[in-house]
């Protein structure tokens, strides 16, 4: 009788034990994906996108990381004008707005990646400026001087994506549009094609990832103690706690409604978006009418830096052939 009681009571420290660990690592979880989509104003860090060592894994996941608001004092050394796009709730979104010198072809908008704002994309700009297009370069909620502090990894930005559009129609009277989208851009544009399909030339997406859940399993992987479940507890907690379903965002399923015209582009040494990931992504695009180009050195970076000549080839032949 006393070893069953004894047994009962190991069990019962058992389930105890377990059930407090699971409430530490959802603690934990949540801690670091506030961490990975709030930027904070005064941060000593100086690199928004962070990468993980084993070195800095614990004070990672007991305290998260602040990352700095993604800001920058870069200007355009080409013709430019500050802009204001309007957002829900009376927001808005700070952009520029830069036209060619040449009669212009049309308008190609640009959306930067995670922790970057709009100067990330003025190498595209100028290339694209030069091919004879006029170029409107907004900051995603969350960086420079957009609304709010927070990111969605492209969920929300969605949204941003559409306003933007919709700027470029209303005020500047564009009749010709493509979108053009870097990593989180990029996932941003699916989810915008997908939700309202806009009436854009094309789109051109660059290092798009296929689903909230394997983007952020590949940014925390470098972490050892980090595995696919606390990944899936990070990516629940990441959208809880910004008002979304995470599991929601998946690229690699909106796309499956795009029939607009479609490049995309990656990495053949992208360690973030496999090029397995890339692929399928690919594959399962609607329009008949799409793309694949792979930058065989390239890692998760910008295309244009390190292949501009390639890069202005291949996106100048899609342009010439896209028009509506």
């Amino acid at each position: 009788m006393s070893q069953k009681k004894t047994g009962k009571k190991s069990l019962l420290k058992l389930l105890y034990l377990i059930i407090a660990l699971f409430v530490l690592l959802n603690v934990f979880a949540a801690i670091q994906a506030y961490s990975m989509t709030h930027f904070v104003e005064n941060s000593d860090m100086k690199k928004a996108d962070v990468e993980f060592s084993a070195g800095n894994a614990v004070k990672a996941i007991v305290f998260g990381i602040d990352l700095p608001r993604p800001k920058s004092d870069i200007i355009p050394d080409r013709p430019y004008e500050n802009v204001t796009i309007p957002a829900e709730d009376g927001n808005t979104l700070e952009a520029w707005v830069m036209p060619t010198d040449s009669v212009s072809k049309g308008m190609v908008i640009l959306f930067h990646g995670y922790g970057d704002e709009k100067s990330s994309m003025l190498s595209h700009a100028c290339i694209l400026l030069d091919m004879g297009y006029d170029v409107l370069m907004p900051n995603f909620m969350g960086s420079g001087n957009s609304y709010g502090n927070g990111t969605t990894l492209g969920y929300l930005e969605a949204k941003n994506v559409k306003q933007t559009y919709d700027y470029a129609v209303s005020q500047l009277n564009q009749k010709h549009i493509t979108l053009l989208g870097f990593s989180m851009g990029a996932a941003a544009i699916t989810k915008a094609q997908h939700d309202y399909n806009m009436a854009v030339d094309g789109i051109i997406l660059e290092a798009p990832y296929g689903s909230m859940l394997d983007a952020v399993s590949i940014r925390m992987g470098t972490i050892p103690v980090i595995s696919k479940f606390t990944a899936a507890l990070m990516t629940f907690w990441g959208g809880k706690l910004s008002g979304f379903n995470a599991f929601e965002m998946n690229p690699e399923e909106y796309v499956k409604t795009v029939n607009t015209p479609t490049l995309m582009m990656y990495g053949g040494q992208d360690l973030r978006i496999p090029g397995e990931e890339s692929v399928r992504i690919f594959d399962n695009i609607s329009s008949k009418d799409k793309t694949l180009h792979m930058f065989p050195e390239a890692k998760h970076e910008d295309y244009t830096l390190k292949y501009p000549q390639e890069w202005k080839n291949i996106v100048s032949n899609f342009l010439s052939t896209t028009s509506i």
